[in-house]
């Protein structure tokens, strides 16, 4: 009979709110950013576009390897949340608190907590 491995919870839990933070505060930037940029900022397009990209793709791979981590993929999944909630900080990283529940979130995972 096999043992399964342990379920990481609290690294689970924690790089998904830390992703989802991380998502949506690059949405919300990105709508504010939108509207700021309808009043005649264009110059700044490509720097606010990229802020709201590199926010959103890291949002949704945070959120992915947070589901590897629920999954027992616990090493993939954590190293996945790691480095992109650091990415995401090119996208405000959720206000900061996504980008530190997401690391946190992430050692949790490595160490089966």
């Amino acid at each position: 009979m096999k043992k399964q491995k342990e379920k990481s919870t609290a690294g689970f839990v924690l790089t998904l709110i830390g992703g989802l933070f991380i998502l949506g505060v690059s949405v919300l930037y990105g709508f504010f950013m939108s509207m700021f940029l309808s009043f005649g900022g264009g110059e700044f397009l490509g720097i606010f576009g990229g802020m709201v990209l590199a926010g959103v793709v890291s949002g949704i791979l945070v959120i992915a390897g947070s589901i590897l981590i629920y999954s027992r993929k616990n090493i993939i999944g954590a190293i996945l949340a790691i480095v992109f909630s650091l990415v995401g900080l090119a996208g405000l990283g959720g206000f900061f608190i996504g980008t530190i529940l997401g690391v946190i979130g992430g050692i949790l995972a490595l160490v089966k907590k």
